[in-house]
């Protein structure tokens, strides 16, 4: 029964890698320059995996939010060609959806109690 379980768990995660890949290349393809996504099927190590993955192959952008229960996550991220700070844009919505993580320049990221309405901040920074 362990062997099984072990297994299945090996399974699970060669699963999760295909759909992160998956992903990867729906968004590294797409002609956006700035990505915005919410997930609910992902977790915090998986959707900062994919923020980096993306950034790594491909001219973008990345802000990816994901909602689990009550609490959400962000991160944010940018190719290393493109000239922003991820740090402070994430500094700037810590102080107002009271989020806790930070970063650096290149890759911020954080949590905090789930609010719908940070999407259309997110959307809003897209458009400026």
């Amino acid at each position: 029964v362990l062997l099984d379980l072990k297994k299945t768990r090996e399974e699970l995660e060669k699963a999760k890698d295909i759909y992160l890949n998956l992903l990867k290349e729906r968004y590294v393809s797409s002609n956006d320059e700035c990505i915005i996504e919410v997930f609910e099927d992902l977790d915090t190590k998986q959707i900062s995996k994919l923020a980096s993955m993306i950034v790594k192959e491909a001219k973008k952008e990345v802000y990816l939010l994901t909602y689990m229960n009550d609490r959400m996550h962000l991160v944010i991220t940018h190719h290393k060609d493109i000239d922003m700070n991820a740090g402070e844009i994430f500094k700037k919505l810590a102080k107002d959806y009271d989020l806790k993580g930070g970063g650096n320049a290149f890759m911020a990221q954080g949590g905090g109690i789930k609010r719908i309405d940070l999407i259309d901040v997110l959307k809003s920074i897209k458009s400026k």
